[in-house]
Formats: C-alpha cells, structure tokens, sequence
C-alpha cells in the first residue's frame, strides 16, 4: 500500500493509506496524550476527556455527534490508553468531508460548561465502578501498578485514573488539559479508504489548518528505568469465591525495539487458550486451578507482562497457588517445548495481525501510532516482518533478561470473610 504523508501549518501530521477495495473511508485522529501524561492527584484526565469530547459545540450540540454519523451510514467511537488517545469514524466515501468537519469542530469548537464536566465526571465515575471496583477480580491492576512503579511514576496509576482525583477535577483542570493536548500540533490525522490523495489533503488544510490551544511545545513526564519496582507484594480482599494471583514481570517499552514483539510470541506461546502450557498443567494436570491466563500491557516507555492463576476451591492459598505457577514458568526456561511451538505461534499472530489489514480501521490504528511515535507510518506495514525475525535464541535472550524469580511483582486477591449473621 501506498503512504502519502504532509505536515500542515498547524503542525498537524496527515497521513493518507489509499485502498479502493470497497467505498468507505476510516478517519482516524490520535492525540499523544494518555494516562502517562497525568500528574499525582490529577489523575483520570485522559479518559474522562475522551468521554468530554463527544459532548457537543454550539455547532452538534450534544447528543447530534453520534446522530450525523449515523445518519450518514457511519459508525464512531474512541479510546484512550496509557500513552495516547484515539477517535475514529469509518463512513461512505462519499461523506469523507463531513467526518473531517465534525473532528474538527470538536477539536476548535468544543466548550466546556461545568454542568457537562459534572456529568460525565458521574458517568466515569460508575464506569469505573462497573469495570474495575465491584468487578470480580477487576482491582488487580490498580494494586499491581501501584507496587510495579514508583508513586511519582505516572505509570503508578490506571488509564481510568483514582476515582477520587476523577471526582475532583475541576473546570480549571479540564480546560487546561484540553488546552495543552488538544491541538493539532499534538496530534496525527490518518485517512484510510477509497480516496483520492490531493482532494483528501486539499479538505484537511480546509479543516484543520489553524492552530488551537497553547502555543508552548508539551513538557512530558520524564521515565527513568530506576522508576521501575521489583519484589513488591499486594494483597486485597475482593467479594470472589475463590483465592487469585497476578505475577508480572517488566518489560522493555515499544519504544525500545523489537522486545515487544518477542514478549508477544513469549505470551501466546506459554500461555493462550486452553491448549496452552500454562492452563494444561494448572487447570488439567495439577488440577490447583478453574482459570490461568496471561495479559501483556503494552507501554511507551515500559510494559508489563502479567500470568495469572484462579483456584478451584476454597482451600487453595494464594501461597500455593503463586508456587504452583512460578514452577511452571521457571521450568518453562529449560523447557524445549518453545522451539516447536515457535513457528506456530508466528503463524498465530501474524494472522491476527493480517486480520487488520483488511479492514480500513484496523490499518488507519496501526499506521497512526507508528507515525505517532516513530515519525513513520510505513513502518505499520513491516510488522510481520517483525514476526518473521524472531527466534527461538531471541525468546530464549528475553526469558533470561526478563523472567527472574527475583523479579517478580506479585497480587494476591484473597476472597472477603463471610460476615457472621446475626442471631
């Protein structure tokens, strides 16, 4: 595929990927601005101003975002992560135009009015409630931040952020973010789908050649690798059934290199599905567990790679079952199961990832983070490459660097007494 890239007077980074196998086109806009970007006690800024964003200008008042996109037969939505912030619209080809006009009008127009900051401060709010608070096991990740990084690490937190900071955040506090992020300096706009390059460029410098919030280029949060924890333990009690515990291990940033990579073959081959290494000897063998899995978060500057295990009954200790699957996964070295399973996992992830390019969404996400943060949306398209190049000495290099016993960061969930009832 073709990748035709412009930098407009706004400082506003455009990139457009022509594919003219069906008429529609994905509009994709990404601000580099994530929970990362947080401060201590600020927290939750990020998300809560991805739901702000849909809340309307004096031109699509809110609730007639989502309406006009519809109406014009497309589909929106957004997300935020650690690291960066995505809104996306895939509509007719036809309507291209008008998907700009509304990212734009949003991005120039949008106006803050305390009510609406109330608002969605209660929604996100019980969203958090909902994903994370009374979710079983949904906590795991707020404590294991917490013991993986220093507290002046703004990895120290979640992408949804403290729900008291969130509760705080004030007008003063939203604008100033927006004011900071929100502008086109601070972001990429790709444009994937049956377009033609010149009239495409010709309507973003129509939208979106202006500039908007401050002028100062953006102070970032420093990372230093010594802000990375080990040998940390949390333990919390949570309304489950049944004893739970989190095992991670840190990891290189995608902006280090090619390690992400290899820690995804690492994962999907200890670990995916019910076949796998991991849940055949905990779930079927040693018969100690009802769930065990594993979850690789993907970080700028520093990831985290987490195996988990669930008991099957109530007298499991969360001791035996953080024994049971460090054998695993220490023996798991030695083992020479990854050498045949290697390719397989290749195959695996490759497929997942070829699965992205056939869709106009899934190439404009992939081609917008690598411009975002390597200054090269061509590099989206090598990725299998990436795949290909892996080795078993390099799976071998990373289990050695990255999976010590002396290294773990650990969560236990341990289930809530039953309160005696009353006589």
């Amino acid at each position: 595929m073709k990748v035709y890239k412009r930098q407009f007077k706004s400082g506003l980074r455009a990139v457009i990927i022509p594919k003219t196998t069906t008429p529609i086109v994905t509009v994709n806009i990404s601000y580099q601005v994530g929970s990362k970007d947080e401060k201590v006690g600020k927290t939750g800024l990020a998300h809560l101003f991805e739901h702000l964003m849909f809340e309307g200008t004096p031109n699509v008042p809110k609730g007639k975002f989502d309406q006009i996109c519809s109406e014009a037969g497309g589909t929106n939505n957004a997300y935020t992560t650690y690291d960066w912030t995505t809104f996306y619209m895939t509509v007719p080809n036809t309507q291209l135009e008008l998907a700009l006009w509304l990212e734009a009008d949003r991005l120039y127009n949008f106006e803050l009015q305390q009510s609406v900051l109330d608002v969605q401060k209660d929604v996100v709010t019980e969203e958090i409630y909902q994903t994370v608070i009374d979710r079983p096991y949904g906590q795991w990740r707020d404590h294991l931040s917490t013991v993986a990084f220093r507290s002046d690490c703004s990895y120290s937190w979640e992408v949804q952020g403290l729900i008291d900071d969130v509760r705080s955040v004030t007008l003063e506090d939203a604008n100033n973010f927006r004011n900071k992020y929100y502008k086109p300096k601070n972001a990429v706009l790709t444009i994937c789908g049956d377009v033609e390059v010149e009239s495409t460029f010709a309507l973003i410098e129509k939208y979106f050649n202006e500039g908007n919030g401050t002028p100062d280029d953006i102070e970032r949060n420093n990372f230093a690798p010594e802000m990375r924890l080990t040998g940390g333990v949390a333990s919390y009690e949570d309304n489950v059934p049944h004893s739970a515990v989190f095992v991670s291990f840190h990891c290189a940033g995608f902006a280090e290199g090619r390690e992400d990579y290899v820690a995804k073959v690492y994962t999907d081959i200890m670990a995916r599905g019910r076949s796998s290494k991991l849940y055949n000897s905990l779930v079927y063998e040693k018969e100690i567990a009802s769930h065990a899995g594993v979850f690789f978060d993907k970080r700028e500057n520093s990831s985290l790679l987490t195996f988990f295990i669930i008991a099957n009954e109530n007298s499991t200790t969360c001791d035996d079952l953080y024994n049971a699957m460090m054998e695993e996964i220490i023996s798991a070295k030695k083992s020479s199961f990854f050498a045949s399973d290697l390719e397989r996992s290749k195959n695996y992830l490759k497929t997942v990832l070829s699965g992205n390019f056939l869709k106009t969404g899934g190439i404009a996400d992939l081609v917008s983070t690598k411009e975002m943060f390597e200054n090269d949306p061509e590099a989206a398209f090598n990725l299998i490459d990436k795949y290909d190049a892996i080795t078993m000495e390099d799976i071998e290099q990373f289990m050695e660097m990255r999976i010590l016993e002396d290294k773990v960061i650990r969560v236990d969930v341990v289930p809530k007494p039953e309160e005696a009832e009353e006589e």
